[in-house]
């Protein structure tokens, strides 16, 4: 038996010790192996090889390219089949979630049985088995994921998303843009037509329309191939939209943004319907709070302008869930807006518009004064101007929030709801230099990216290929049979805004224990 030296002792021991408070949850992934070993004040080299010591004892699970998770005793892929069984289930959920894409060639089966730590016969009876179900097929000695293509380059999917006239549906969340974008190359790849259709209420009826603001009949048009539900919207709408395409008995893919939806009664008698979740708010906010208390910010703040809604308040709740486990110096401070849960809401706040109109217009009249020409540009710009009223009043609120947690010389952390929030504390921050505050993000938006925010990626490419594959062959293994939503994993992705509080301190003292010294000498 090899001895274990010092460092490597000193590593496994912080991650008992952190696996027993409850930082970390069965399922979470761990921060990257620098941050642990900083944290645990030993090298790289040590932390990893601790790392492997647990994963001997099943405490711990090394994903090939995807980092360190706690091992789950609740996931149906490790808990309900042992054996090449349970092999099978394990790569059929890294199919699912992304680690292996539509149409990609896998790793060799050297490289596999490596990364399972499994025995040829084991994963070639689990590869077999899955090639039998149609999820892969042989090839170069391996094997490739099967990605599914329509019949028919004439056939539709209809994306349905909430959308009232005046907000355009890919401004709704901070990732529409990335969504619509993904959804219609991926259907081109499947050689499939894309339609998109908004739906809104209208008194009591519920209105479609398609791209060009023409209205549209649902359910009744035989090439389409299924459906995409963008489901979030206000007064349970996509319940009655639901109901429309019901009739149709073709696949709908249900997208939950985060809050809990109400179908379980239609998707239970129909079996054509099928959830598929973005980690849920509280998944994802738990993986945030390990990072950042891994990192030595025991005190966070927690800013929402949209808090009316369930996923701001499930992001929350995942905050305080982890911080509440890590004892009583650790505390979550909250500065959220709890009347709102769309950006379009907060128009009404502006009331009358004409002051806000008088910075872009500096002669501005009253709209009934208006000439005629003038009119009719003001109407072709008004969504344009709508978001930017809504953007200037969620800022005017956030402002007041923002001076309000600056004064908290206690908290070194600020975690925004979404990017589109955190790119306005970044902004504000600058006025603070002097201070320094770790700052993150969710929705990991091509602006974060460009501006080094620190944000929760919630994999919408992977989800995208699952929901479109599933309409494209519903009778296959596209998602999980033992349960009837699908739930994407994602990841934090670290970059220039949050930064090791310990390693900070430790370097700060540094030089005061030298000058110490120098004195003494």
């Amino acid at each position: 038996m090899k001895s274990i030296t010092p460092a490597v002792a000193k590593a496994e021991k912080f991650l008992r010790e952190t696996l027993d408070n409850g930082t970390w949850r069965p399922g979470d992934v761990l921060p990257s192996i620098n941050s642990l070993a900083s944290s645990a004040g030993v090298s790289p080299v040590p932390m990893w090889k601790a790392i492997h010591l647990l994963k001997d004892e099943e405490l711990l699970e090394v994903i090939q390219g995807s980092g360190v998770r706690v091992c789950s005793s609740q996931e149906p892929v490790f808990a309900l089949r042992k054996g090449w069984m349970g092999l099978r289930d394990r790569i059929h959920n890294d199919i699912l979630s992304g680690r292996y894409p539509p149409g990609s060639l896998m790793p060799s089966l050297k490289e596999l049985r490596v990364n399972y730590g499994v025995s040829f016969q084991t994963l070639k009876k689990a590869l077999d088995n899955l090639a039998s179900e149609g999820s892969i097929v042989p090839e170069h000695r391996t094997y490739r994921v099967v990605s599914f293509t329509a019949k028919k380059s004439h056939m539709s999917v209809v994306l349905l998303g909430w959308s009232e006239p005046p907000v355009e549906l890919q401004r709704r969340t901070p990732w529409g843009e990335d969504f619509l974008r993904i959804c219609e190359n991926v259907c081109s790849q499947m050689r499939l037509n894309l339609k998109i259709i908004r739906y809104w209420s209208c008194g009591d009826s519920v209105v479609f329309s398609d791209q060009n603001g023409n209205s549209v009949s649902i359910g009744k048009d035989s090439l389409v191939l299924g459906y995409i539900l963008w489901a979030e919207s206000p007064d349970d709408l996509y319940r009655r939209v639901l109901s429309f395409i019901d009739i149709s008995r073709k696949p709908v893919a249900v997208l939950q943004e985060g809050s809990q939806l109400h179908l379980s009664e239609l998707t239970g008698h129909n079996r054509m319907v099928k959830m598929f979740s973005i980690a849920t708010g509280s998944s994802a906010a738990r993986k945030v709070a390990s990072f950042l208390l891994q990192l030595g910010h025991k005190s966070i703040s927690y800013f929402s302008a949209f808090h009316k809604s369930d996923w701001s308040k499930a992001r929350l709740y995942g905050l305080q869930e982890i911080y509440s486990r890590n004892g009583s110096e650790s505390k979550v401070y909250q500065y959220t807006l709890d009347s709102y849960g769309y950006s379009h809401e907060f128009i009404e706040a502006l009331k009358p518009p004409e002051r806000f109109l008088k910075k872009f217009l500096p002669d501005f009249n009253p709209v009934n004064q208006m000439p005629h020409k003038v009119f009719e540009a003001f109407n072709r710009l008004r969504p344009e101007l709508t978001s930017i009223l809504a953007s200037e009043a969620i800022r005017m609120f956030m402002h007041t929030l923002f001076n309000k947690a600056i004064k908290n010389d206690d908290c070194t952390a600020w975690v925004c709801s979404n990017d589109y929030i955190a790119f306005m504390a970044m902004d504000y921050l600058k006025e603070y230099s002097s201070k320094k505050i770790a700052l993150i993000g969710f929705d990991d938006t091509f602006e974060a990216f460009r501006r080094g925010l620190t944000s929760y990626n919630f994999n919408i490419q992977a989800l995208v290929q699952l929901m479109l594959g599933y309409i494209v062959n519903p009778a296959g293994n596209a998602v999980p049979k033992r349960n009837n939503t699908f739930e994407n994993e994602g990841m934090l992705v670290e970059r220039t805004t949050t930064f090791n509080l310990n390693r900070t301190i430790n370097l700060q003292l540094v030089p005061q224990c030298g000058n110490e010294l120098r004195e003494r000498h």
